[in-house]
Order: structure tokens, then sequence, then C-alpha cells
């Protein structure tokens, strides 16, 4: 599934690659959840365009629109047979802008599950599969209400680390027939494939994130303290402090322990990022760095 994801740099989206000319007035978003309004780029009779629906689809001929809050996700193997989502998946799909989403790992011996950012490996924005519908109640006046949701396909191998699912991303080259309703089942089911693990980097990031009310760049975990490079396997643990610990300037601290790692370039490390004298997360590296390789985001 796809349960959660950030559109961090909106400024960064590119109006021509969608093929529209504006977008609604947009601010960074850090920590969508379900339920959400989300921006989605669709074909429409008078053109392509950019607005915002709600994240959760109401099928058409539902009688109560709640069950949106159980249809976040639709699965691309079987959304071309599910009733609540066939019709859309013919002549209803939409495009989800992003730049990063999230994933919840089993971790061993934890109870609970730690979370992880993924993104492209450059950073820039990309686009998820969507569909989407419009629902008003029976005899209602006014209008109604416009509903999507996110598409999900098997785990790359990347992924398959944290997650047996991950959301379909539409490679821009695909966009417009992703989009156009007359794109045959056979050609959409082959955009709806695992995209390349190379496009991808994933890194831990602070349990803060399984808040929605935590949309912010230190909630989302985007550069902030947990965040490690791609090709890292770690592990964070919050906990509180068992005994007296020397105060150290936390600069110092973080970038000692990453030179330190860097020098030995193999093996495990295990040290505490110390703050206000309080060890806030213990972080295992258990991959070398790259070669020549600088302080991740959050270790600055």
């Amino acid at each position: 599934m796809c349960g959660r994801f950030g559109l961090t740099r909106p400024e960064r989206l590119d109006l021509e690659r969608f093929g529209i000319r504006e977008f609604p007035p947009l601010v960074p978003r850090f920590n969508i959840p379900p339920g959400s309004d989300i921006l989605a780029v669709r074909e429409r009779e008078g053109g392509r365009r950019a607005d915002f629906v709600r994240w959760g689809l109401v099928p058409a001929w539902a009688k109560d629109p709640d069950i949106g809050a159980r249809m976040a996700n639709a699965r691309a193997d079987t959304a071309f047979e599910k009733p609540a989502f066939r019709s859309a998946m013919k002549s209803r799909r939409c495009l989800v802008p992003a730049d990063v989403f999230y994933e919840w790992q089993i971790v061993p011996g934890q109870t609970r599950k730690q979370p992880h950012a993924i993104r492209l490996s450059g950073g820039e924005p990309f686009a998820m599969a969507g569909l989407w519908e419009y629902w008003k109640a029976k005899d209602a006046e006014g209008e109604g209400m416009v509903t999507g949701a996110l598409l999900t396909t098997e785990a790359n191998a990347l992924m398959a680390r944290i997650h047996d699912r991950m959301p379909v991303i539409i490679a821009p080259e695909h966009y417009d027939a992703w989009l156009d309703p007359r794109t045959p089942a056979p050609a959409l089911r082959d955009l709806m494939q695992p995209c390349p693990s190379e496009w991808l980097e994933a890194y831990p990031i602070s349990l803060r994130v399984n808040n929605p009310r935590a949309d912010d760049a230190q909630g989302a975990g985007a550069g902030r303290a947990g965040a490690l490079s791609a090709g890292y396997s770690a592990t964070v643990v919050a906990r509180r402090p068992r005994q007296a610990h020397t105060r150290r300037s936390p600069r110092t601290t973080r970038r000692r322990h990453w030179n330190s790692l860097n020098a030995a370039g193999t093996g495990a490390l295990e040290t505490q990022l110390m703050v206000r004298r309080v060890p806030l997360r213990t972080i295992s590296i258990v991959a070398p760095p790259p070669s020549g390789g600088t302080m991740p985001d959050g270790f600055a």
C-alpha cells in the first residue's frame, strides 16, 4: 500500500512536462495522509488541468461517502475487475505529483515498524498513477465531490527489503498515454509495472512521521535527523538515557562519528547522537560509505 507521501518542493514541478498551463496555489507538504486533498492532473473535456481531489475514492454508486476511507489505494493487478475501480480505470485516470513517499518496514525484535522515505535518486518530483471519481448524494443539492485513489504494484528489488507493495510511478514520456482514455488495457498494464530500482533511493526516518499531524520537514525526516544516504542499512530506535553522559556539541558529535565510519571503510558502527545531553537515537550503520563519502543529510 501507499499510506503517506509528500510534495515538499512544489516549486520544482514542471508545467510543460505535465502538459498544463498552471498549478493551483501550492504549499510544501511533508506528510500527506488519506482523507487529505491531494493535487491531481486530470484529462477533462475542456483540456488537461491540475486541481485537488480528496484522497480516498468514493465510487459513483456508493450510498455513503465514508467508504472512501477504505479506498486510498487500488491494486494494479485487480483494478480492472474490482467494482469500485473498474469504471475509473477505463476512463478516469490521473497523475498525482509527489517527491517522496513512505513505507514501514517490519524490524525483527522491535514492536514498532521502521518508517522509510523513498524518493527519486536526484530528489526531483515524480508522478504516481491514480484514479478519480465524481460522487454526489442522491437528491442532494449543490456540488458533489471528486475523490481519488493511488494505484500500487508489487515492490521492485529496492522496495522489497522494506515492503511488498509500492506506488505505481509513471515515467514522464508515458504521461500522455496514462491520461488518454483511449489507451487500451494491455498498454495500461505495461505502464503499471514496478519502476526500476535504479530510479529510487530509500532511507530510514524518525518515528514522528507516524503522526499524520506532523506535516513538517522534521516529522517527515526530509533531510533531518535519521536520514541516511541510499544503500545504507540502518536501525533507528528512540530511547531514554540510563545514565549521565558527557555534554557535547551535536554537530561535533555527529561529524566525529561519521568521520570514524568513513575512515573505517567497512563494518558496523553504533553511536548515540547527543542533543541536550539526551541520546535521541541509536543509529547502526552496516554498510561502508561511498568512496570519498561526505556526511549524509541529517548529520550536517
